[in-house]
């Protein structure tokens, strides 16, 4: 719990953080203590890791925030898992269909990575219906099937004839050597309106800490150059636009940090039009009269609500509905749907290059 230092202009109205003094009322409201700053020189006094900030800029400082380290927290909800002895981690095989079969069964086809030429047909009967199926690997099934492939969930719902109205960011990451006896001592982010070219100039920043790089600070623009449809169209390669804002940045407000990156890289976020999460199950009018089999979640930054999201997928699993309030997250709202065109044959592929966005 090193706290969050949100800064900035308090002119900037919203944004995909929405803005910098909307949480005032609520901090109050729940009693969670905070610092306010009102001039830069007040939070660069405080902050001495930042320097030439606007003398109009304003800070809120929380102490109740912090910082995962999401390498542990992987690794120990897999470990968790394991010691169950109820879960069983399949590796190395790819979801190519999934469809409701009945009141209480789902099935799920899977691929093999890596073993596309060994196709084998399987029989199946439910009721009075025979079923072929042509796989590459296994079928499985369940009364429930929770759906939680982030950036990849339409590769999993195409074949239940709907998509999720995705724009993926390739977001950029950039870590930046500090000397070691200078440290940023927690979470920070700045609100600010673009420039005058209209690029962003909203920037995070993460101290070193424990499954970090040694005395480097994570520090990136919250913004992407690049936004795709589907991860297959992924580029390997760092945009040299964030980079670039990113250093400007960098060498203008931060002290004791070289301007060029240790090492960088790129990840993908999942975004939905209103930037909320997705959060119900499958849709009615897609899957039909049970579409309560198969639950959905993807979109929105979401690793700190992996608790209470989890929680939730449980409840609507195991018992059909929730006691918390997720019609904010609801799958039918504006936006977020769309049909698929024609649905793929088991183990299709999409194409490795496809367009960008405008």
């Amino acid at each position: 719990m090193s706290g969050l230092l949100n800064f900035g202009n308090p002119d900037y109205k919203d944004g995909p953080e929405g803005n910098l003094t909307d949480p005032i009322p609520i901090l109050k409201k729940l009693g969670v203590p905070f610092t306010l700053y009102e001039n830069g020189a007040d939070i660069e006094k405080d902050y001495p890791c930042f320097k030439n900030l606007p003398a109009n800029y304003k800070a809120i400082y929380s102490p109740w925030n912090g910082t995962i380290n999401v390498t542990l927290a992987l690794r120990t909800l897999y470990e968790l898992g394991v010691n169950t002895k109820n879960a069983d981690y399949i590796e190395e095989e790819k979801v190519v269909k999934i469809q409701p079969q009945g009141h209480s069964r789902v099935l799920v086809v899977t691929e093999h990575v890596g073993d596309a030429g060994h196709v084998t047909e399987n029989h199946y009967r439910y009721g009075n219906a025979l079923w072929f199926l042509l796989t590459h690997a296994d079928t499985h099934s369940a009364g429930k099937v929770i759906v939680a492939s982030g950036a990849y969930v339409n590769h999993v719902t195409r074949s239940l004839g709907f998509e999720i109205n995705l724009q993926i960011w390739e977001m950029v990451f950039m870590y930046f050597s500090m000397k070691p006896s200078f440290n940023y001592p927690c979470m920070w982010f700045q609100f600010e309106n673009p420039d005058d070219e209209n690029q962003s100039r909203l920037f995070y920043g993460f101290p070193a800490i424990p499954g970090s790089p040694p005395n480097c600070a994570r520090i990136a623009v919250d913004w992407a150059a690049r936004i795709i449809a589907d991860p297959v169209y992924r580029r390997m390669d760092v945009s040299e636009l964030e980079p670039d804002m990113t250093h400007r940045f960098v060498a203008k407000h931060c002290n004791d940090v070289l301007s060029q990156p240790q090492f960088q890289g790129t990840c993908l976020m999942p975004n939905v039009p209103d930037n909320g999460f997705v959060l119900d199950f499958s849709p009615e009018s897609f899957v039909g009269e049970h579409h309560k089999n198969i639950i959905i979640f993807t979109a929105g930054w979401a690793f700190k609500f992996i608790p209470l999201f989890g929680h939730i997928l449980a409840d609507l699993a195991l018992d059909g509905s929730t006691s918390y309030n997720i019609r904010s997250m609801c799958i039918d709202r504006q936006n977020v749907l769309k049909p698929v065109a024609a649905v793929p044959d088991v183990g299709s592929h999409l194409p490795m290059k496809g367009p960008y966005f405008e």
